[in-house]
């Protein structure tokens, strides 16, 4: 154990006096160079930090210091180490350099004034800590400094070795703790009682402390100061105690005037106090106000903590309007709807709330757009265009359309189940389905008119049209060779149960061939066709004629386009039926059947239409002629004039060919077109019903 050391004059030992605390000023602007330099003070040492030469205290003054220059940021160190010795007279130095700066100091060491020019990469290592402790010995031995170049007494280089040894050893012993981190921990109860065991008893031993005094503190907060991960406490995790803002925080709390500590505290709070500030700069809200808070409870002047939490406060409507944004582009309903409650909490800005609101109702309406584009395809791409009638791709069309109309997604959409309609329309023509063709072109035009609708109905009607002429072509063909391979007049008998008797629900217009009636023939056709539901007639044919051929053309016409009555179906779609048409001329005595309609020529004028004059037929718009296909690719051209009673609303009635050449080809395109139009009434004498007609002419192209 070591003595005090001896009084000779009193001859008794005189009490060790610690020695005097040294203060250090550390010149820099730069945080990172105080916390890298911070392990190197022990509690002998004082350290204030400032920004210039200004703030130094005058070198006349009494009192222990010296500086530490942070050089390393300097475009001319010599120059900036000159400038601070003319300031602080004989007080010394130590300069920190960049890396690679330390050549031609040995002047300026040979002077005096500086210890030692070192780099900054020596801020942990030995060498800054015995230059230290040189500087403070020589404050406190009252000598004149001596550069490193100095030869100085052997008092003087006694006390430069011990100082070396011991800051070397500190630096070591700094070294095993930083990288053993071993903590002190309470002994085990076994190790307890094995101490017991084998340590000398003595009665008057005080009991075993395991808390750690606070030089233990210190150091381990030096310790801690030198790692950045140590500075702080962790704020994603239970506090450990082992912080550097911890460490200092526990010696306030045994030594509240501890230099040291409160220094280091306020070091730590510049260093946090620029995190902060550049946390809310970037939006980093949550993290500035978890750092902030491991700073409540320290020793930091309550002005500032309050102008952190106002900037943060500040900055939160903007962060969370910025959050809000980026949620609705991520889809993140959920998350943007919580945002924005949080910031109309806060009072924020009402046009930014309701243009974000707007903004995450229209990416809503997008997302379920595009989910509902998607079943719209599915629907295209499985041929669900008209079934199942409550789910197809029409429906959820409509879905779309009551969300936006004006959507390109919904538009794009409509295009697509547009396009699919009209082509399905025209295969189901093409194959003769043409109730299909038309519930399907219908369905197109319901999502809009255009001129692809308005052409698919046209390509339809023609279809349909050219479809019954092909029919009454063949079955006239048809009944002529069964007419001349049997040779019998009279129409062959059939069972009641095949055939239904056909019933117009209207009287049926049908056209007297001209030729027949300047001839005088009479006769009749048979017509067999099937009976729709709708009432139409479809797949019509003579199937007996008398004379033959005669009335084919005529009779097929005027079934075609007739309606008839369906009660006889019963639950059946269609069933085969007949009907006899029987055509009396001019001068015959014969009288028509009463369920087959009078010819117009053979009959009465009406009491509504007058009798003796007849007016030309001028359509109001160009009337709608099909030409026949069969005529047309065999170059055959012709005409018919028609006859009909114009009603004063436009309308064609009774319309019949009184003339056409070739006999028969033209008739049914040229009365299907008459009873299609529409024709001035201004002829008309008081608006009342009158005869008139109309030439069609039918030129090959």
């Amino acid at each position: 154990m070591a003595l005090p050391a001896r009084n000779p004059e009193r001859g008794t030992h005189a009490p060790v006096r610690p020695p005097r605390r040294v203060d250090v000023f550390l010149i820099s602007t730069d945080d990172a160079f105080l916390i890298e330099a911070g392990p190197a003070f022990s509690d002998r040492f004082r350290t204030t930090s400032i920004d210039n030469l200004a703030d130094l205290p005058d070198p006349a003054a009494d009192g222990d210091w010296f500086v530490v220059f942070d050089a390393s940021g300097q475009a001319d160190a010599h120059a900036a180490v000159g400038q601070l010795a003319g300031r602080i007279g004989r007080r010394p130095i130590i300069a920190v350099l960049a890396d690679g700066d330390t050549a031609d100091w040995k002047a300026a060491l040979a002077h005096g004034t500086v210890i030692d020019a070192l780099p900054r990469q020596e801020l942990p290592r030995p060498r800054f800590a015995a230059a230290l402790l040189e500087a403070a010995e020589r404050l406190q031995a009252g000598m004149p400094p001596q550069g490193r170049g100095g030869a100085g007494t052997s008092r003087q280089k006694w006390t430069m070795r011990v100082g070396s040894a011991l800051a070397i050893a500190a630096a070591a012993g700094w070294w095993l703790y930083h990288h053993s981190a071993v903590t002190p921990t309470p002994a085990t109860p076994a190790a307890a009682t094995a101490n017991e065991r084998t340590a000398p008893h003595r009665s008057d031993a005080p009991p075993p402390s395991t808390a750690p005094s606070v030089m233990e503190l210190l150091s381990a907060a030096r310790i801690a100061f030198a790692d950045q991960k140590s500075v702080l406490p962790r704020v994603d995790a239970e506090p450990r105690g082992d912080s550097a803002l911890e460490l200092y925080g526990q010696v306030l709390a045994r030594d509240p005037g501890n230099d040291e500590a409160l220094d280091g505290i306020a070091r730590i709070w510049a260093v946090g106090r620029a995190r902060i500030q550049s946390d809310v700069g970037v939006g980093k809200l949550d993290e500035a106000t978890q750092l902030l808070a491991t700073f409540k409870a320290a020793p930091v002047d309550p002005r500032e903590i309050s102008e952190a939490e106002s900037a943060i406060a500040l900055a939160r409507p903007h962060w969370l309007a910025t959050r809000a944004q980026q949620s609705i582009e991520a889809g993140e309903f959920a998350t943007a709807e919580q945002l924005l409650g949080q910031l109309t909490a806060l009072g924020g800005d009402s046009s930014t709330v309701l243009e974000l609101r707007r903004a995450l109702d229209a990416r809503k309406a997008d997302v379920q757009l595009a989910a509902l584009a998607r079943d719209v395809k599915a629907a295209l791409d499985s041929g669900a265009l008209l079934e199942p009638a409550t789910d197809n791709a029409g429906t959820r069309l409509q879905a779309m359309r009551q969300l936006s109309r004006t959507s390109t997604l919904t538009l794009n959409a409509q295009r697509d189940v547009q396009a699919a309609l009209l082509s399905a329309a025209q295969q189901a023509s093409r194959k003769e389905q043409f109730e299909l063709a038309q519930r399907l072109i219908d369905a197109a035009t319901d999502l809009g008119a255009s001129a692809g609708t308005a052409e698919a109905a046209r390509t339809l009607r023609a279809e349909i049209e050219a479809s019954a002429q092909r029919a009454a072509a063949a079955a006239a063909a048809s009944a002529s060779q069964a007419e001349r391979s049997t040779a019998t007049t009279t129409p062959p008998p059939h069972p009641a149960e095949e055939y239904i008797n056909a019933k117009p629900v209207r009287p049926l217009d049908v056209a007297y061939p001209r030729a027949a009636d300047d001839a005088g023939i009479s006769g009749y056709a048979v017509v067999e066709f099937t009976l729709q539901r709708n009432g139409k007639a479809s797949d019509a044919r003579v199937v007996q004629a008398s004379p033959p051929s005669i009335f084919d053309a005529s009779a097929l016409a005027a079934v075609s386009q007739g309606r008839f009555d369906t009660s006889h179906l019963g639950e059946l779609p269609a069933r085969r039926a007949r009907i006899r048409l029987t055509y009396a001329a001019s001068g015959s005595a014969q009288n028509a059947s009463a369920a087959t309609p009078k010819p117009p020529a053979a009959a009465p004028p009406t009491a509504a239409s007058p009798a003796d004059q007849v007016i030309a037929a001028r359509p109001i718009s160009p009337l709608e002629v099909v030409y026949p296909e069969r005529a047309a690719s065999r170059h055959i051209q012709g005409y018919v004039i028609v006859e009909f009673i114009l009603q004063h609303d436009g309308r064609a009635t009774e319309a019949y060919a009184v003339e056409s050449a070739p006999a028969g080809v033209f008739d049914a395109n040229a009365l299907a077109a008459v009873a299609r139009g529409r024709f001035d009434t201004g002829a008309l004498v008081g608006a009342q019903p009158q005869r008139a007609r109309i030439k069609i002419n039918f030129k090959a192209s």
